[in-house]
């Protein structure tokens, strides 16, 4: 059985269906008998969802890109 650990690191090629017949077979078995994961799948949807499609930085606030800035150095 697939550990907890191991779950959240497949739950990207799950949501991307990458996940081979055998993996995804063990990955929903995982998330039926782990309510804990089915949580965190339930998280990483929504998270997804919300998220915008946005790669172009010149959209995002000048005062957001400088504190992100500052916690680099």
């Amino acid at each position: 059985m697939l550990t907890c650990r191991r779950v959240a690191e497949m739950v990207t090629a799950h949501l991307e269906g990458a996940l081979g017949s055998w993996q995804d077979l063990r990955f929903r078995f995982h998330l039926l008998v782990c309510p804990s994961c089915r949580t965190h799948l339930g998280k990483m949807e929504r998270l997804i969802r919300a998220l915008p499609h946005v790669s172009d930085h010149s959209k995002t606030p000048d005062d957001v890109i400088e504190k992100l800035s500052s916690l680099e150095g």
